[in-house]
């Protein structure tokens, strides 16, 4: 199964299963795995980059040994998709810092269940 990048992602967070959707929709179910950050095999790949399922991050891409959290997951993955939206990645030239606040604010505003 890790042949292709793959994305672990909190599926009890609105704000994740809204960027799967968006993935998937865009050519993602592809060109990745997904697997539920809450799972064994989840467990069992965090355990092997020493991550814990505790650290609090709610999206990680795996792809050819390295790892991405949040910001960056989102970033990496978007990049790969059939119908790349280039206006995401400007993103990147911020610094890692300004991207973490950022994306901290985006969760909340879309985690809400209004």
């Amino acid at each position: 199964m890790e042949d292709k990048p793959m994305i672990l992602l909190d599926n009890r967070s609105p704000f994740c299963c809204r960027i799967m959707h968006f993935i998937f929709k865009n050519g993602g179910y592809k060109k990745f795995n997904f697997v539920s950050i809450h799972s064994d095999e989840s467990k069992e790949l965090l355990s092997r980059y020493s991550l814990s399922s505790n650290d609090k991050k709610l999206l990680i891409l795996v792809d050819k040994g390295k790892v991405y959290f949040d910001s960056g997951a989102i970033l990496k993955s978007v990049k790969k998709l059939d119908s790349f939206v280039p206006i995401f990645y400007w993103y990147t030239v911020f610094p890692g810092s300004v991207k973490g606040s950022e994306y901290n604010k985006i969760t909340e505003f879309f985690s809400s269940d209004e």
